[in-house]
């Protein structure tokens, strides 16, 4: 194979990897977003509950009585961590979507002057 096809199958595969990479964190930030939601109306649900209502806490197979304000405070570390780094899957998102455009740039630019040396050879 010619240099400029290995060139072009590197190129192609680079983008494909970014691709997948940005799609699999796609996924992630969906599911964390989902995380979250559900995270927000248990949250919901407590704030409706008066402070000496009993409620329970999983502890592997077993459920332990627990504070409702112990629980509403676990639940707000777990949405702020949550938040966290759903800021950062964004950040990184926007990056790989930024390196994505590069590389389709930079792939179409390739293909068209390669098809222009090509068009170019086959006229002389």
């Amino acid at each position: 194979m010619s240099e400029q096809g290995n060139q072009l199958i590197e190129m192609q595969k680079e983008l494909t990897d970014t691709s997948l990479e940005l799609n699999q964190l796609m996924r992630y930030l969906q599911l964390n977003n989902i995380e979250k939601q559900k995270g927000l109306h248990t949250m919901s649900t407590l704030d409706q509950l008066e402070p000496d209502t009993p409620t329970y806490k999983s502890a592997g197979r077993v459920f332990v009585k627990t504070p409702v304000e112990e629980i509403k405070k676990d639940l707000s570390g777990m949405l702020n961590k949550v938040d966290e780094t759903m800021e950062k899957q964004k950040v990184r998102i926007q990056i790989l979507e930024e390196k994505e455009k590069k590389q389709e740039t930079a792939l179409n630019e390739f293909a068209e002057s390669t098809m222009a040396k090509f068009n170019s050879n086959q006229q002389n």
